[in-house]
């Protein structure tokens, strides 16, 4: 359960950076220019090769045009919009947080108030990954089918990567 609460957070904290800086992140590819942290759309050190909604450097990879670079940002900042810029998404995590550490310093631990955070939480879950997936699909949907194929193969590539990396670490 502590293992699907982690995921959960680590999840939110990378949807949130992914979406905050996506209309910067675009706008920074069309020009070729870079901040101190890297391209963030095609995985700057900052989001450690992420960027972009996970695509990270994948992206740089597909050859965009400054069509689909547009179609991006706008699907992007359409997405940050209905999530407030991402600070609903960043306050719930927060919330989260603070009454997970009023149970674990409390003296006794309430249970009914920790299954009632946990499935207020879950819920919370559901539509910020629902809310992901579509704007992921929206975004896939601006590729052609070479860059489709290449993302996909792309993407095996680096699910096979993370699977072995994932092993190294103790459960």
């Amino acid at each position: 359960m502590e293992h699907d609460v982690n995921n959960n957070i680590f999840s939110i904290i990378v949807l949130a950076l992914s979406l905050s800086s996506a209309g910067i992140s675009v706008s920074q590819a069309n020009d070729n220019m870079k901040n101190n942290h890297g391209d963030m759309m095609y995985g700057g050190m900052m989001h450690g090769g992420g960027g972009m909604m996970h695509g990270g450097m994948m992206y740089s990879q597909l050859n965009l045009t400054k069509a689909q670079q547009q179609q991006i940002q706008s699907i992007m900042t359409t997405a940050m919009e209905e999530k407030s810029g991402g600070k609903s998404m960043i306050t719930s995590m927060q919330t989260h947080m603070t009454e997970s550490q009023s149970l674990i310093n409390s003296a006794t631990f309430d249970e009914s108030k920790a299954r009632e955070m946990i499935t207020k939480h879950q819920a919370s879950m559901v539509d910020v990954r629902l809310n992901m997936l579509k704007t992921r699909h929206q975004v896939f949907q601006v590729l052609t089918e070479p860059q489709k194929e290449q993302f996909n193969a792309l993407m095996t590539q680096r699910s096979t990567m993370m699977q072995q990396y994932m092993s190294g670490i103790p459960q």
